[in-house]
């Protein structure tokens, strides 16, 4: 009996044992597969973090290229715009080049071929409706995809949805977002996210400053009636409406006079290189020390033109960073805003540059688009084409209905950087008329 028993227990235990076995392999497979996951996620994460850090000196120019971070986004009075000309502008790239064109093959092509970058009231949205026309356009999903303005910022993935899978040959994919040119943050992220940034088209609207000043103060005032709800409750409303065009040009021209100077360094170094990200960061710190120090000194004063000038109310602090965050005149600054693109590692001929004022004959401008592009001008039907000749409307231009005194200010805050905007068109941008952008800015440059 007790023979018997043995015989069975031996069985029974040499089963337990392998399927022991068994079980203690499984459970070092899982830790091992963890450990493995989690190395490869770990190093991911530091590559990533260095790769968003770094900077490149191109050892033929000796200029720098900026990571996303490079530049702290986090501003307190210009959140999402590149208002006092952190970048400078690369050596010169030599003759006018020949741009490689955006026109996208079976194989291998950028989405999209072609970025509107600004600037924001322009005419973006005419030229957007204008070159929906052309038989070459495949526009995103939304005019303005906004991708790199987000917090965080679109993925490339989820960049690249905007727009079918498939582009057809000989076609051009784009979209228009004109925030983009006056945001700080926009450029090197647009180069680092871009799957071949050196081949993509920038087009870039330049209007006068002046008269882009006043249309985007009434915009902020038609903001203001339309959408309430975006206006922050410690705000009074009644006060904001009661505020004139000259009282918030006042608050930030003194602003401009004080802070956007060398002293500061927010104005460009020079026009041969860029600044380190170190001499960024420091240039950021002082700007913001500067423009607490403006602030502070504004709140309490009582603006002198004000549409109820017998009842104005002084200015509150959070109603001074509020009107300053819409940078009405900084973002008419253009040499700057085309400075980051270009620290950022774009080239010259890149750049489609057209005038607003080339929108009064919108055939001959979506003409001069596809060939700067690179593709055959040609409508996508008759019809496009008859809407392209009748125009699209165009918002009343600004600058008539702006006191002269004020206009003059206006043009002679603005006659440095636009002669500096003058000299680094001739380095070989793309200009569809250079005639055109003389008479856009002729108060400017006379």
């Amino acid at each position: 009996m007790t023979m018997a028993w043995s015989v069975q227990r031996r069985p029974l235990e040499e089963r337990l044992l392998t399927l022991l076995t068994k079980r203690v392999k499984m459970v070092n497979e899982v830790l091992w597969l963890v450990v493995v996951v989690s190395l490869a996620l770990l190093l991911g994460h530091v590559r990533g973090s260095m790769e968003h850090r770094s900077f490149t000196t191109d050892g033929q120019d000796g200029t720098h290229r900026f990571a996303a971070s490079d530049v702290d986004a986090r501003d307190p009075l210009y959140p999402d715009r590149h208002a006092e000309g952190l970048l400078a502008v690369p050596p010169s790239h030599g003759a006018r080049q020949r741009r490689t064109s955006a026109v996208s093959d079976s194989s291998k092509h950028p989405v999209p071929g072609l970025v509107g970058i600004g600037c924001e009231k322009c005419g973006s949205t005419t030229v957007w409706k204008l070159l929906q026309r052309m038989a070459w356009a495949v526009p995103a999903s939304t005019k303005e995809t906004r991708a790199f303005l987000r917090r965080p910022p679109d993925t490339a993935a989820r960049y690249r949805r905007y727009w079918p899978v498939t582009i057809p040959d000989g076609h051009v994919a784009f979209e228009f977002t004109p925030k983009y040119a006056a945001a700080r943050r926009v450029p090197p992220l647009l180069w680092q996210s871009h799957p071949a940034p050196h081949r993509v088209a920038l087009l870039l609207l330049l209007r006068n400053p002046a008269a882009r000043a006043l249309s985007s103060f009434y915009q902020a005032r038609f903001a203001r009636e339309k959408y309430p709800q975006y206006i922050p409750r410690h705000l009074n409303k009644t006060v904001l409406d009661a505020r004139a065009f000259e009282d918030v040009i006042d608050l930030e021209h003194a602003y401009l006079l004080r802070c956007y100077t060398p002293a500061t360094g927010a104005m460009i170094i020079s026009l041969r290189q860029c600044p380190t990200p170190a001499r960024a960061r420091d240039m950021q710190v002082q700007r913001e020390v500067c423009m607490q120090s403006y602030v502070d000194s504004v709140v309490g004063s009582t603006p002198s033109r004000s549409v109820m000038a017998s009842n104005a109310m002084p200015w509150s602090k959070d109603e001074v960073v509020w009107w300053l965050g819409h940078s009405f005149l900084a973002a008419g600054i253009f040499a700057d805003q085309i400075s980051a693109f270009l620290c950022a590692g774009f080239q010259p001929h890149q750049f489609i540059v057209v005038a607003t004022s080339q929108l009064h004959n919108q055939t001959s401008l979506a003409i001069n688009v596809s060939r700067a592009l690179g593709v055959p001008a040609v409508f996508a039907s008759r019809q496009a084409e008859e809407e392209a000749r009748r125009g699209f409307t165009l918002g009343h231009r600004a600058e008539a209905i702006m006191s002269h005194d004020t206009l003059a200010r206006l043009h002679r805050l603005f006659e440095t950087h636009n002669h500096r905007l003058h000299k680094l068109l001739t380095a070989g941008f793309t200009v569809t008329d250079p005639a055109a952008i003389a008479r856009e800015f002729h108060s400017l440059t006379s």
